[in-house]
């Protein structure tokens, strides 16, 4: 219990760092090249996390999976080290050649955008989690986020604004890499390498179930407001992409609890940690929820360096759709994998995802997209997600509260 503890800790200081220090950077960016351009800069960064989604192929799941299975808990075999950055730099090459032919950015923007996409693709946060190395992670993502502040105040954006606001997120990406890749490289197991073509394509074929499964999900979260700055102005979408991080804040880390006790309830089988981690965290978000709605407005106007932002009424629904999060996040993966039924796990994902791309193109096809409306779409998709995923808990017998009903 103690080390599933110092876990949890060292993840949620992590997903900490990883999440709050672009409300840091934010007003520093949008002082230098105002809500407009930060807009149409949002929407750039939004495709190139769609682009590292599509390219995960499900690695970010399943290789903290494959190293349970295999005792890989000290250690990287040399095997797996380096498949996973051959078919990460094959996947990255191809994405990067299909998103030259779709889009029409200047050359400059897209030489950001190749680097941004390759060095997130070759990200081995996988493999450090599958060792439970959480205590690194924190401090490789304390160091990332300083650089990302510190790349942001000396960078010049005069001449390139967009180009330049892409080079501070590299600049994250690439520290972060470094210093896991050398504690990878101090810990992989040197042995000849005994893998071929036939192995790589069955590892990526057992990891496609997660990927597939999360797919949809995975482009929402990041993809939301690239799609939202299809139907809004550039000014609507900063102002979107800053309630989004505001959401991503809290569901990152739910996020990193959940990651914590899905390794743990892989060992052992044991659910109190779920149910425990769930009820502390609906009663944090409500006992935030009166502070984050009463000071929303002056955080936005400051943040965003504007005096027209008011957020307020957009937090409420930012709030619960982080209740609905919190059971989601509990009883999806780390509760149906531990039994062996990932597939409800997917299928729950699946349809929830689905449920936000129906309810956004109703609303397209109906109104007119507001900010409202589109928040709106996430928590309809978030309360499904969280009505599934409690369904199952309760069919499988990992909540048995309601079996006598």
């Amino acid at each position: 219990m103690k080390k599933i503890n110092v876990n949890i800790f060292f993840n949620i200081v992590s997903t900490m760092f990883t999440t709050l220090s672009p409300l840091i950077v934010i007003p520093i960016i949008t002082n230098a090249i105002g809500l407009d351009l930060y807009g149409e800069f949002v929407a750039i960064l939004s495709l190139c996390a769609v682009c590292v989604v599509l390219c995960d192929l499900g690695f970010g799941m399943f290789i903290p999976k494959y190293m349970n299975e295999r005792k890989l808990v000290s250690y990287v075999s040399s095997d797996l080290l380096v498949i996973f950055i051959v078919v990460k730099v094959v996947i990255s090459l191809l994405a990067l050649m299909i998103l030259y032919f779709l889009f029409s950015y200047s050359n400059g923007v897209f030489l950001t955008i190749s680097l941004f996409v390759f060095v997130s693709n070759l990200n081995p946060t996988p493999l450090v989690a599958g060792i439970e190395n959480y205590k690194l992670l924190a401090i490789a993502s304390l160091i990332s986020k300083s650089t990302l502040v510190l790349v942001a105040f000396l960078i010049d954006y005069e001449e390139y604004p967009v180009e330049a606001a892409m080079l501070v997120q590299v600049s994250m990406v690439f520290i972060t890499n470094f210093i896991l890749y050398l504690f990878l490289f101090r810990v992989v197991k040197s042995e000849r390498l005994s893998f071929g073509m036939r192995d790589v394509l069955i590892f990526i074929k057992d990891a496609l179930g997660f990927y597939f499964a999360r797919l949809a999900v995975n482009i929402l979260n990041q993809g939301s407001t690239y799609l939202v700055s299809k139907f809004v102005s550039n000014e609507q979408t900063a102002i979107y992409s800053f309630l989004n991080q505001l959401y991503k804040v809290g569901q990152a880390l739910l996020g990193a609890v959940s990651r914590v006790l899905y390794t743990h309830t892989l060992k052992t089988k044991c659910f109190n940690a779920l149910h425990r981690s769930t009820v502390y965290a609906v009663c944090v978000i409500f006992l935030l929820a009166p502070i984050v709605y009463g000071f929303s407005d002056n955080v936005g106007k400051l943040v965003l360096s504007s005096s027209n932002v008011e957020l307020s009424e957009y937090t409420l629904l930012v709030l619960f759709s982080l209740v609905f999060v919190a059971f989601s996040s509990s009883y999806g993966y780390p509760a149906l994998v531990s039994i062996g039924k990932e597939s409800y796990a997917h299928v729950g994902i699946f349809i929830s995802s689905l449920s936000y791309y129906f309810a956004f193109v109703l609303v397209v096809y109906t109104t007119e997209m507001t900010l409202f409306l589109a928040l709106l779409c996430v928590l309809f998709s978030d309360f499904l997600s969280m009505s599934i995923r409690f369904f199952f808990a309760v069919k499988f017998g990992i909540i048995n509260c309601f079996k006598r009903f």
